[in-house]
């Protein structure tokens, strides 16, 4: 694995377990008599997790959007310019 920072991967983990954990807990919460929720409210609950995620997405999304690299003028990590490699010939 690369020190390659990688912000799209980071912000979609961080959205994914948001929605893993805040999904999961009333179910659970139901199951072993903690939450007294119907089960229609667990379903309204998970369409609002839904909505947040859905939301945060789009957010982080465009806040990562700028950490990566640009194609109009791309770079590696120390600033230098990526050029494309010279085409290769087939072999004869």
């Amino acid at each position: 694995m690369s020190d390659r920072p990688q912000p799209v991967q980071n912000a979609s983990r961080l959205v994914g377990a948001f929605v893993l954990i805040a999904n999961g807990i009333p179910p659970l919460a139901r199951a072993f008599g903690y939450l007294e929720w119907t089960a229609t409210q667990i379903d309204a609950y998970t369409v609002f997790i839904g909505v947040l995620a859905a939301a945060a997405s789009l957010v982080m999304g465009q806040r990562v959007a700028g950490l990566v690299t640009p194609v109009s003028d791309p770079f590696d990590n120390e600033g230098n310019p990526l050029v494309p490699a010279a085409p290769r010939t087939p072999p004869i």
